[in-house]
C-alpha cells in the first residue's frame, strides 16, 4: 500500500512539473504597453542578444523602446530577460508600474520571462515644477559703474546710450570698451535657461499664465542682486525656442565679494527654480583699492585660525532639508603651529545640529596647514528665507620664542535658505448655469503647502456681467498644510455667457506679494428661456395650481359598511357554535 502511495504522489509531482513546463510560452515574447498608458512618458526595454545564429556568437546589449505611437516590441527569440527602465515627459514624474497579474515593477527592475507581458505605467504631473532648470549661457548687455550712469543709458530712446556704459560702447566717448566689473557697478544682462518643465507649467496655467507674475529675487550671498520686485519690473521672463526661458536683467547691482556668482530665485504657482551662473566672461573686481584699510592692530608673530573654504552641497539650502556642511580650517602663519585647539560652532535658531556635536578637539595645525571637518545639520521647517550665520569660535595656544600663549579666533559663514512657496488652488464651486437676479454661491478653493504661513490673503471677484463686480475680501492669514476658500454670493445682471475670474493676493513667507488667477465660466438665463411664460404658471410651481379632485361615489365607506356587517356575523356564528358544543357535552354526561 505504501508503495502505491510513494508512486501515485511522484505521478503527481511529474503531472505539475510538465503542466508548468507547458504554461510557459515560446519565445519570441511580446512586451506591450497599455492603451493610453503612455501619454506622459515611455518605457525603455534593455536586453541583451546574440550578433548571429552561429554556436558560441559573441552577444550584444540592445534598447528599444515603448512610446505614444510605438505600443509594442517583439523581442528576438533568444531574449528571456529584459530590464525595464521609465522616463517621464517634462513636468511629470514616473509613480508606479504593474504587469501580467498586477506584479509591481520598479525603475530599472529586471524581468525574466516565460510569456509575452503587458505592462502598465502611471505618470503623474509634479508637484512642484523647475526643479531641473539651469542657465546654458548669458550674454553681457551693458556695464555701468553709477547708478546715475544706468538711468541715463536706459532714457535714450529706443535703446541704450552707449555714452553711460563700459561695455559695449565708450563710457562719455572717452574710455575704451571694458569688460570689468567692479563692486559698485550696475549690470545689465540676458541669462538662457534650459528647463523642459517651462513649457509644462505654461501649458497647465492655460490663458492664465502671465509671465508678468513670475517672482525674480536674489539670496543674500548672491554677489549680484537682480529681482525683488512682483510684477518683475527689472526682471523679464520669455520663452526660448522650446528649451526653457530668458531672464532679461537690468540694473544689477554687483556688491563684491570673492565670488562671481549671480543667484536667482524664480517662482509662480507651483513653479520654483534656484538657478546659479558664474559671470566668467567678465574681469571682476571684488573690492576697490580705495576700500582696502590697513589693519595697524595685527601682529604678525600671532598665528590665525581661519575658515578658508566651506559647502554645503549643490545649491541653497531649503528648509526642512539635512545637508553636510564641509569646513576647511587653515594657519595662517608660516612659521608657527597652532596647539591644543577648540572649535566651537554657534548655530543660527534657524538650523540643528543632527547626529553631530557642536564642537571638537584637534592637537595641532602645522604651520600654513589645513584641517577639514563636516557636520550634520536640519534647517527647520519654519526657517525663514533668508541668509543666516554660522559663528566658529578657535581657541588655541602656540608657542612665541618658547612663551606659550593663548588665543581666540572667530570666523562667520553664512548660508541662504529658500522657503519654498507651495499655494495651490484645489478647485472652484459654481454651477454650469444660473438664473437672472437670483443669488448663487461661487467658491474658490485652496490649500497651503508650504512649510510656513501666508499673510494678508484676500480674494477679489472680477467680472462685468455680474451685480457684485469688484468685491474683495480679506482672509487673513492661512497657516501651514490648512485649507481655506474664498466664497462670493453672485447674481446675473443679464443672460448670456458670463466669463469672470477670482483674483487671489497673498505674501508668502519671503514677503513677496504673489498674485494667482482663477478663471471660472457659466451662464445665466431667465425662468421664461427654461419654462415658458410665467403666467398663469408660477415660476416657483412651473406645475401650476392643483385641480380639485373630483367627487364621486362614495365607495369607500359603502366597503367600510360591508366589512364590518361581514365582522359581525362572524362573530355571531362562532359564539353560536360554541354554545351548541357546550350543550352537546352536558347531554353526554
Amino acid at each position: 500500500m505504501k508503495k502505491i502511495c510513494k508512486f501515485l504522489t511522484f505521478l503527481l509531482v511529474l503531472a505539475m512539473l510538465l503542466s508548468t513546463v507547458a504554461m510557459a510560452a515560446d519565445p519570441p515574447y511580446t512586451i506591450t504597453a497599455a492603451d493610453g498608458s503612455l501619454a506622459n512618458g515611455k518605457i525603455t526595454l534593455t536586453y541583451t542578444t546574440a550578433t548571429g545564429t552561429a554556436e558560441g556568437a559573441d552577444s550584444k546589449t540592445v534598447s528599444v523602446f515603448l512610446n505614444s505611437t510605438t505600443l509594442s516590441q517583439t523581442l528576438p527569440n533568444d531574449v528571456k530577460k529584459v530590464k525595464v527602465s521609465f522616463t517621464a515627459n517634462p513636468g511629470y514624474e514616473f509613480a508606479s508600474a504593474t504587469y501580467g497579474d498586477s506584479t509591481p515593477i520598479n525603475d530599472g527592475d529586471e524581468i525574466e520571462l516565460t510569456d509575452s507581458i503587458t505592462i502598465t505605467p502611471v505618470f503623474r504631473l509634479k508637484d512642484t515644477l523647475g526643479g531641473s532648470a539651469s542657465i546654458t549661457s548669458f550674454q553681457l548687455d551693458a556695464i555701468c559703474p553709477s547708478a546715475s550712469y544706468w538711468q541715463q543709458y536706459h532714457k535714450a530712446t529706443g535703446g541704450g546710450d552707449p555714452k553711460y556704459t563700459r561695455y559695449p560702447g565708450k563710457l562719455n566717448g572717452t574710455q575704451a570698451p571694458s569688460t570689468e566689473i567692479a563692486k559698485g557697478n550696475y549690470v545689465d544682462l540676458t541669462l538662457y535657461v534650459n528647463d523642459p518643465d517651462f513649457a509644462a507649467f505654461v501649458a497647465s496655467q492655460g490663458n492664465s499664465y502671465n509671465a508678468e507674475n513670475f517672482s525674480v529675487t536674489t539670496p543674500g550671498d548672491s554677489s549680484f542682486l537682480a529681482g525683488n520686485t512682483t510684477p518683475s519690473a527689472n526682471a523679464k521672463i520669455a520663452p526660448w525656442e522650446g528649451k526653457g526661458y530668458t531672464v532679461k536683467l537690468t540694473g544689477v547691482y554687483y556688491v563684491g565679494g570673492n565670488d562671481n556668482t549671480l543667484k536667482l530665485i524664480v517662482t509662480q504657482g507651483n513653479y520654483n527654480a534656484i538657478l546659479s551662473c558664474k559671470i566668467d566672461n567678465a574681469t571682476i573686481v571684488p573690492e576697490k583699492e580705495n576700500d582696502k584699510k590697513p589693519d595697524e592692530e595685527t601682529t604678525a608673530a600671532q598665528p590665525y585660525v581661519i575658515i578658508s573654504s566651506y559647502s554645503y552641497g549643490k545649491g541653497d539650502l531649503v528648509a526642512g532639508e539635512t545637508r553636510n556642511i564641509t569646513m576647511t580650517f587653515r594657519n595662517t602663519s608660516k612659521t608657527m603651529a597652532v596647539e591644543n585647539m577648540m572649535v566651537t560652532m554657534t548655530l543660527p535658531d534657524a538650523m540643528m545640529l543632527t547626529s553631530s556635536s557642536n564642537s571638537f578637539y584637534i592637537e595641532s595645525l602645522a604651520a600654513e596647514g589645513t584641517v577639514t571637518k563636516t557636520v550634520n545639520v536640519t534647517v527647520k521647517p519654519t526657517a525663514a528665507a533668508q541668509s543666516h550665520s554660522l559663528s566658529v569660535d578657535f581657541t588655541y595656544d602656540y608657542l612665541d620664542n618658547g612663551v606659550r600663549r593663548n588665543a581666540k579666533t572667530t570666523e562667520t559663514i553664512s548660508m541662504p535658505v529658500l522657503q519654498v512657496d507651495r499655494f495651490t488652488v484645489t478647485g472652484i464651486d459654481l454651477p454650469q448655469q444660473i438664473f437672472i437676479g437670483e443669488e448663487n454661491n461661487l467658491s474658490v478653493n485652496f490649500v497651503n503647502k508650504s512649510r510656513t504661513d501666508i499673510y494678508n490673503l484676500s480674494a477679489k471677484l472680477s467680472c462685468d456681467a455680474l451685480s457684485n463686480n469688484g468685491e474683495e475680501q480679506y482672509l487673513g492669514n492661512l497657516s501651514s498644510g490648512t485649507t481655506s476658500s474664498a466664497d462670493f454670493y453672485i447674481t446675473a445682471n443679464d443672460k448670456g455667457e458670463i466669463v469672470g475670474e477670482v483674483i487671489i493676493t497673498y505674501e508668502d513667507t519671503n514677503m513677496n506679494q504673489r498674485t494667482v488667477s482663477v478663471p471660472f465660466v457659466t451662464s445665466a438665463v431667465s425662468y421664461d428661456d427654461i419654462y415658458g411664460p410665467t403666467d398663469p404658471v408660477d415660476p416657483i410651481d412651473p406645475v401650476g395650481p392643483a385641480e380639485p379632485e373630483a367627487t364621486g361615489f362614495p365607495w369607500f365607506w359603502v366597503i367600510v359598511g360591508v366589512v364590518v356587517v361581514a365582522a359581525g356575523v362572524f362573530l355571531y356564528l362562532k359564539l353560536r357554535k360554541n354554545k351548541k358544543e357546550s350543550v352537546d357535552e352536558d347531554e353526554d354526561i
